[in-house]
């Protein structure tokens, strides 16, 4: 294995191994390298495109939205039950406890087949009920 002496800072006869060195001068180089260099991009504007779902088709297959041009053929979209929940109303000790969920919560990735007016057709029929 090489040894080297180095003379600053280490008492006389005193050496360094080589990795050390090395994993020294390594350390020193990402310390004092910029941080710009590390940095994620900002980014800004709106990422995502959004269109409320005004029917589902009788196909399981197709929703009928109220921005159709929003959508492409072959673009992967979220669908995705945001309402529906049921709660207890009364009385006021139950006040607000869930009832039954009504498919709320229910979501899954698609793949956009077509678009025909305001209906956009997917690639398969859905895993889950919505309402």
């Amino acid at each position: 294995m090489l040894r080297y002496k180095i003379k600053f800072g280490l008492k006389s006869g005193a050496t360094i191994k080589m990795h050390t060195l090395v994993y020294l001068c390594l350390l020193l180089v990402l310390f004092f390298s910029p941080s710009s260099l590390f940095a994620q991009s900002e980014i800004s504007g709106i990422i995502n495109d959004y269109s409320a779902v005004e029917s589902i088709g009788i196909d399981d297959q197709s929703v009928t939205v109220s921005n159709p041009e929003l959508f492409q053929a072959g673009d992967t979209v979220l669908l995705i039950q945001m309402k529906g929940m049921g709660i207890l109303t009364s009385p006021p000790a139950d006040y607000g406890k869930q009832q039954d969920l009504n498919n709320a919560g229910n979501y899954e990735f698609l793949l956009v087949d077509d678009v025909t007016g305001n209906t956009v057709s997917f690639t398969r029929e859905f895993l889950k009920q919505y309402n």
